[in-house]
């Protein structure tokens, strides 16, 4: 009988269109169609729903519920306030819904049923001030389809110091796109229920043309309230006017967590959003943030009061950080993904222009709100929280010559950009303001032929030669691109593939025989000299991650290939050092070196964890058991078949308990499915207890070990017989206990049951 040992513990969880504007192509800096540009201004709207708790009296019988409500008719006003429906629509309940209130094994506190309510594209969950955390998760329908249950992420103790805006306690809102229908379970570890529980769900309407501000001498292009279509305030209430602090004394980062995948032209919907959900079901005066930066770096005013003062928001959890420093959404999850370039970017030079306002330098520390804090900080310096996740804080507190802290430093100090190295001096001129000058400067001889005339558009626009591309993007300018390059660049689908336009002209890198061009989504290596020049394009999420470790001048070395698909859905890139490949199932990106080498070197987050994503190859990475096997028929000693398998080690013994943990077992409670021959004990008896699989007659399907709810040093064994759970002869104890079977059905908190074969299941407070 193999062991395996199941620690009850509760774990953290991760649950992460162009729109064409001429017959050039689409890319991420299209603006919205004329369609959307014409319609007419609307407001958000935002409707709430009560969650029952899940105690709740039960309907007796389905012919007398009531009815559901019907749908708002397409055509029926809008209109921008809160709506309340004491009494959701009759729900769609799956059979494990049906079962019971019970989904993981802890104690579930309030449920929605699935309820089919009016489209929207933003869904929160808020409840009174007051007791402790609680989990929250939803599930939506999409098109017709329910997906699965989510997580919604909250920020803890928010309310300890958050100052005259505390409101309502909730969830951060999360962007779905497009949805009609909606259920949310919330489960609580001591059994506490939340006080008047409520599920918004926001319409984020419709703002006018989104332009950005005229922008002055340093300050970045920022798009108005009144473009993104800011709801004012309602007069006579604390609200009416904007409070502001004595001066400004730092920056907080941020994300608005939800969803990455939105279009440019969805971005003001979810500021406007993001407002409803703020002042409607958080209960704040405004929008929480001073400012809103999307992932194609464009930067949305936040709060009233101006962009150019020191206006107290709600973004911190803290009052006196509220009221003294500049708080800066980036728009996405950034837990695993880092920021684009653009969010980058214009963060950096919003932060930087407000500094210089301040006369503020991007480094030291001050005293606020009884911590203290350096002059950029992420939100959870401040608070308890995610935000704005571990990638996104990694850069932000960076002390690389590319984290925001430096970015903002040599923007004060005059300069906007990250030192290079400088480019060799050319006699063909690579970049320019815009096509006609660069075409001028290169001139008619190293062009070639004008195979098509300029076209395009005021965002983009592309002239074809003989002997190079040019092409003009509003945001980088003008930039040729010529022999290798050109012909990889074609390849990959040109400016409407994998790589976009060119950002720059090439560039050098530590190695004299490698040079790259940028792109919008990537990069052009060229390695070699001469006849053996070749250019291999990156890009995706190999590119991200090959960044990460320097490029070229990293651990991996120069590229050997482009993104090849060596099998069915992986991804990969070959180095001078070793290889990257891409999983598109699990999104994963995983590094292998040459000779089992690799950096010897690890930055440990903030959190101070580690996250490894591996896999088997096989049997795993490690002994061949048919390796091992044909070694032992051939005469090798087991010694010498380890040696093989692990060089440089020994062979030694070792005592003590190994623990494996099932990751997908998130809650703090274990629960297994009732069957024959399914023992109980307790660690500190050298006895069992057979499980019976009825009681009274009536069969029990599922038995539990959880956290006493009157003492969390305790736990005790529960069974469920019918639709209630129940104490099984009042065992109650400290410390630690097993459930023991041949064959056993772990259920999950998602409510799928997961079987184990000769497998022990300990249980630990």
């Amino acid at each position: 009988m193999r062991f395996w040992t199941l620690v009850r513990r509760a774990f953290p969880f991760a649950v992460v269109t162009a729109v064409a504007v001429s017959a050039l192509i689409a890319t991420p800096d299209t603006a919205p169609t004329q369609t959307s540009q014409a319609a007419a201004p609307r407001p958000a709207t935002l409707h709430e729903l009560d969650v029952p708790a899940t105690q709740a009296p039960e309907v007796p019988a389905a012919s007398a519920a009531p009815a559901a409500t019907p749908s708002p008719s397409p055509s029926a006003p809008e209109r921008s306030e809160v709506r309340q429906q004491a009494v959701p629509p009759a729900p769609e309940k799956t059979a494990h819904e049906k079962a019971g209130p019970e989904k993981d094994g802890t104690d579930e506190v309030a449920t929605l049923p699935r309820t089919t309510v009016r489209p929207f594209s933003m869904v929160g969950v808020t409840w009174a001030r007051g007791g402790e955390d609680f989990d929250v998760k939803v599930a939506l329908r999409k098109n017709g389809t329910w997906g699965a249950f989510q997580t919604l992420d909250t920020d803890r103790d928010a309310e300890a110091d958050a100052g005259p805006e505390v409101g309502r306690a909730g969830t951060d809102p999360l962007w779905v796109g497009s949805a009609d229908g909606v259920a949310v379970r919330v489960t609580s570890p001591s059994g506490q229920r939340p006080t008047d529980l409520k599920v918004a769900t926001i319409d984020p309407g419709r703002g006018s043309d989104v332009a950005p501000a005229a922008a002055t001498v340093g300050q970045p292009k920022i798009i108005s309230r009144s473009s993104w279509g800011a709801k004012g305030p309602t007069k006579g209430n604390e609200c009416s006017a904007p409070v502001y602090g004595a001066s400004t004394l730092g920056a907080v980062i941020h994300h608005t967590a939800g969803n990455n995948d939105y279009t440019k032209a969805q971005s003001a919907g979810i500021v406007r959003a993001t407002q409803a959900y703020h002042t409607g079901a958080r209960g704040w005066c405004d929008i929480g943030y001073n400012f809103l930066v999307d992932k194609y770096g464009q930067i949305f005013e936040g709060r009233r009061g101006g962009i150019a003062k020191q206006v107290r928001a709600a973004h911190s959890g803290n009052g006196p950080v509220n009221e003294r420093t500049v708080g800066i959404s980036m728009m996405g999850t950034y837990a695993k993904v880092a920021p684009t370039a653009a969010t980058k970017k214009a963060v950096a030079d919003l932060v930087a222009w407000r500094f210089s306002l301040a006369k503020l330098k991007a480094t030291g520390t001050y005293t606020l709100g009884g911590l203290r804090l350096n002059r950029i900080v992420g939100h959870r310096d401040v608070l308890s929280t995610e935000c704005p996740g571990a990638a996104a804080y990694a850069w932000v507190t960076s002390s690389g010559s590319t984290g925001l802290r430096q970015e903002v430093a040599r923007r004060l100090a005059g300069s906007s950009s990250t030192p290079s190295t400088p480019t060799p001096p050319t006699t063909t001129p690579t970049s320019g303001k815009d096509i006609k000058s660069l075409a001028a400067a290169i001139g008619s001889e190293k062009l070639g032929k004008l195979v098509r005339k300029e076209w395009g558009n005021s965002v983009q626009r592309r002239a074809i030669y003989q002997n190079m591309d040019l092409l003009w993007t509003k945001a980088a300018g003008a930039f040729s691109v010529t022999s290798v390059v050109r012909r990889e660049w074609h390849r990959t689908g040109e400016q409407g593939g994998r790589l976009g336009f060119p950002i720059s002209s090439r560039s050098s890198t530590g190695d004299a025989n490698v040079k790259y061009q940028r792109f919008q989504k990537g990069s052009v290596y060229i390695v070699g000299t001469g006849s053996a020049t070749k250019a291999y394009a990156i890009y995706g999420p190999i590119f991200e991650s090959y960044k990460t470790v320097k490029g070229t001048s990293g651990p991996l070395g120069a590229p050997t290939s482009t993104v090849l698909r060596d099998r069915t859905g992986y991804q990969r890139v070959t180095f001078a050092k070793g290889y990257m490949e891409y999983s598109e199932g699990s999104r994963a990106v995983s590094t292998w070196y040459k000779n089992g080498s690799s950096p010897d070197q690890l930055t440990v987050p903030s959190d101070r964890s580690v996250v490894i994503n591996g896999r088997g190859f096989g049997h795993g990475i490690g002994m061949s058991q048919y390796g091992a096997q044909g070694a032992a028929r051939q005469g090798k000693t087991f010694q010498q078949i380890l040696a093989s398998y692990y060089p440089g080690t020994s062979v030694a013994q070792r005592s003590g308990s190994i623990r494996v943990l099932v990751g997908d077992a998130t809650s703090s409670t274990v629960t297994v499915r009732a069957r024959s021959g399914l023992v109980f004990r307790t660690l500190a008896s050298s006895s069992g207890t057979t499980l019976p699989t009825s009681s009274s007659g009536t069969p029990i399907t599922n038995w539990r070990i959880r956290v006493s709810t009157a003492d969390a040093t305790k736990s005790v064994l529960e069974y469920r017989a019918g639709s209630r759970w129940r104490v099984f002869r009042d065992r109650i104890w400290r410390g630690s206990a097993q459930f023991q079977a041949t064959s056993l059905g772990l259920v999950l908190p998602n409510g799928s049951v997961r079987e184990y074969l000769s497998l022990i299941h300990i249980s630990e407070p």
